[in-house]
């Protein structure tokens, strides 16, 4: 297993099951040795269960069956493959289950395969791949409990497997499982104080160390969870020491100075700053509020140039902003001046004219596969025919229904 493997892996982990199946189909192709062969051989079943594709993942599974017939004499992969063989069952049989019974179903195979684990040499050839089918299975399960809210079944599957961090060849794990921790209290908005303790833990301890090394997302959802709990000060300073070190960062000669150690990290080519991404975060924290004049007024101002800030991630956030003033004005809940809808209908023409080849798809829904960022796709539209350009059509088209009801 290379790099190459490695690249799949990250590539399935942020959501690109496509690519990531397209590298294990050609390691499999590739591969000289029975273990290697069935390992692949689950990676595609799974990334073809991701992408809906139950056909294809049952044709892999059948011929993960007959290589694990054909390896029953290597009894030092028997318990990992059959773990593997058992997870794609549950997984294929959970499809046609009740919500519960699919609940009951993957946690039960969930402690079944932390108690093979617990049975396993660390130092054991097989030990990291049950730790990988771990991980893979957790993070299925936690990614569709956040798409339901059920946010304390995530907090148990987290606290399951936190007897993972301690695993010496994956020394960022454990920041991972506490990142995720504290993404699921900020989401539960009742355990704000909580989150603060985790997300402040992951700050750079270093004085040499930027915090633009931080994830944005933490230092967004940290500033805003400081508001949310009266500690304005606290925030202010958190915004002022990232302007601070952006502009250090921006004005910084280049030329016979490496800086490659505090380079900004998390937005991968999504055009947004850290700055930019908090400010995001709190102006949607006044909408959320009802605060709409001037939440979505700072926002307009964040947005622009347009031509720059434009992305599927800035979008993500204004039009929650823009669909929540929509319902709590047609409902009467709220009013707000005319010229705010002038703005706004200004806002969205830009939007239409500006994103007609910007796709909407961006991961930001999710924090389970958080250490890779929201993928910025310049394409003509996603896989369900949208972009920035049609929805902000139609949310122009809402506007005007609501402005003349």
């Amino acid at each position: 297993m290379s790099d190459t493997f490695d690249d799949a892996i990250a590539l399935y982990d942020v959501g690109n099951f496509a690519e990531a199946c397209d590298i294990f189909e050609h390691l499999l192709n590739v591969a000289d040795s029975l273990p290697e062969r069935q390992l692949y051989l689950y990676n595609i079943s799974s990334c073809h269960l991701s992408q809906g594709a139950d056909d294809r993942a049952r044709k892999y599974l059948e011929q993960l069956i007959k290589f694990r017939q054909e390896d029953q004499a290597h009894s030092g992969h028997g318990s990992i493959f059959d773990e593997m063989i058992k997870y794609l069952r549950v997984q294929l049989e959970c499809k046609n289950v009740t919500k519960r019974e699919k609940e009951e179903k993957e946690f039960d195979l969930l402690d079944e395969i932390l108690l093979t684990l617990s049975e396993l040499d660390r130092n054991g050839p097989n030990y990291m791949l049950l730790v990988d089918l771990v991980r893979t299975h957790a993070d299925n399960m936690m990614r569709e409990f956040w798409r339901d809210d059920r946010f304390h079944l995530i907090e148990t599957v987290l606290n399951k497997i936190e007897s993972l961090s301690s695993v010496d060849s994956d020394p960022n794990l454990n920041d991972r499982r506490r990142k995720n921790l504290a993404h699921v209290y900020f989401a539960t908005d009742s355990m704000y104080e909580e989150c603060i303790k985790m997300y402040e833990d992951l700050l750079p301890k270093s004085d040499n160390e930027s915090i633009l090394k931080c994830d944005p997302m933490i230092l967004a959802n940290l500033c805003v969870s400081y508001v949310l709990t009266g500690q304005n000060s606290d925030a202010e300073q958190l915004i002022k020491e990232v302007e601070l070190e952006e502009n250090d960062y921006k004005n910084f000669d280049y030329q016979g100075d490496d800086m490659s150690k505090n380079e900004p990290i998390g937005n991968n080519g999504s055009g947004l700053s850290h700055l930019q991404l908090m400010n995001l975060a709190i102006e949607t924290l006044y909408c959320v509020k009802g605060n709409y004049q001037f939440g979505l007024g700072m926002m307009f101002k964040t947005m622009e140039p347009m031509g720059e800030r434009l992305t599927p991630d800035s979008w993500y956030h204004a039009k929650r902003c823009i669909l929540a003033l929509l319902d709590k004005f047609s409902r009467r809940i709220v009013s707000v001046q005319d010229d705010l809808f002038d703005r706004l209908l200004n806002f969205l023409v830009d939007c239409e004219t500006l994103g007609t080849h910007l796709s909407v798809e961006c991961n930001s829904g999710s924090p389970y596969n958080s250490s890779g960022q929201p993928k910025f796709k310049n394409i003509d539209s996603d896989d369900s025919g949208r972009t920035v350009c049609s929805e902000a059509r139609y949310l122009r088209s809402l506007c005007l229904n609501v402005i003349h009801d």
